[in-house]
């Protein structure tokens, strides 16, 4: 389960509407919270945005009492009460800002990032929705991405009308299947006392299957490469009802769509699922690996464009160390995503 969640803080109800969802999680998972306040300072006032220097240096005595005082208020306020609560200070610009953030998770043992930011429009203009960005392109931790004027929990204490249900887009890689162990605990954590509930999608690109190495008709290509990912789901199902992810077994379901544009396929199902009825998604949850050496549409422009037309926040982290790396489940070869 997780132990200390993240959450990024700049002064705005926007990014405090990520304080239900976050002391939820840690009220059922027993985790202590860091608020992490962010604050870009002004580079004419500062001179060089990359010299590096301290917090106390950038920030007058009365402003960076301003901003402890603001961190002290949030922590004490009823919302986080019974919680473990640490806070902490980093300035810098935008760049500098999301690097520090990351850093300091990484050293001190963040396994889940909560932020709230106003969605690619926004993040031309809101400090958060910058950092969001950079988060997902860059960390490692798991980011629970949030939209703003999208609740989800209102209180610690009011339970959901239905299990906290999470799309896992798969490609076949251990990059991918690297989102199943955070999204398992994320959906128990939410779902509580109900279990936890994961949909498997992989998404078959027909650009993609190898129709050269076989005499066999196109449309016997796409079908064998259609019924290989059904296959892989299944074995990934019995991956994670073995893993031990999560204290309760989780409600698995998968599906298997065939389409070159994967991004908007993935948009379809959740508008199709949470608009016309059906069981509904509240997140999905992707990996992202930037653009080096990794599937074609697995970008992170990809996520972005999900992430923008989609009205559920979006659990995302990049593992580029493992994108080229073998799946440690059987894939037939047809099936393969290649640059």
């Amino acid at each position: 389960m997780f132990q200390y969640i993240l959450v990024p803080l700049d002064g705005s109800p926007c990014a405090e509407h990520a304080l239900p969802l976050a002391a939820r999680i840690a009220q059922a998972t027993k985790a202590k919270i860091l608020l992490m306040h962010v604050q870009r300072f002004q580079e004419e006032m500062y001179g060089d945005p990359l010299e590096i220097m301290n917090v106390e240096e950038k920030l007058s005595e009365t402003s960076f009492n301003q901003e402890m005082a603001y961190l002290t208020h949030i922590s004490h306020s009823p919302l986080l009460a019974g919680l473990e609560i640490v806070t902490d200070l980093i300035v810098g610009n935008t760049q500098n800002l999301a690097d520090t953030l990351l850093n300091s998770a990484r050293k001190q043992g963040i396994d889940l990032i909560v932020i709230c930011s106003r969605g690619y429009i926004g993040a031309r203009r809101f400090m958060l929705g910058s950092i969001a960005q950079l988060l997902e392109r860059q960390s490692t931790i798991p980011v629970l991405n949030l939209r703003e004027n999208l609740p989800i929990v209102r209180h610690t204490d009011e339970p959901l009308l239905c299990p906290f249900r999470i799309l896992v887009a798969l490609d076949g890689t251990p990059a991918s299947e690297a989102m199943l162990r955070p999204a398992a605990m994320l959906s128990e954590a939410l779902s509580a006392p109900a279990p936890g509930s994961l949909h498997l999608m992989r998404v078959v690109q027909p650009s993609l299957c190898d129709y050269e190495s076989t005499n066999e008709p196109p449309e016997q290509v796409t079908q064998a490469a259609i019924q290989a990912a059904r296959t892989y789901l299944e074995q990934v199902k019995e991956h994670v009802e073995s893993s031990g992810y999560t204290q309760l077994p989780l409600d698995l379901d998968s599906s298997v769509a065939c389409h070159d544009d994967c991004a908007e396929t993935i948009i379809g199902v959740v508008q199709q699922t949470n608009v016309l009825g059906g069981r509904p998604f509240s997140t999905i949850g992707m990996v992202t690996s930037g653009r080096r050496g990794v599937p074609r549409w697995w970008y992170g422009s990809v996520t972005e464009h999900i992430r923008d037309h989609v009205q559920i926040p979006l659990l995302v982290m990049c593992q580029s160390t493992l994108a080229n790396t073998e799946s440690h489940l059987p894939l037939s070869p047809s099936f393969q995503n290649t640059d």
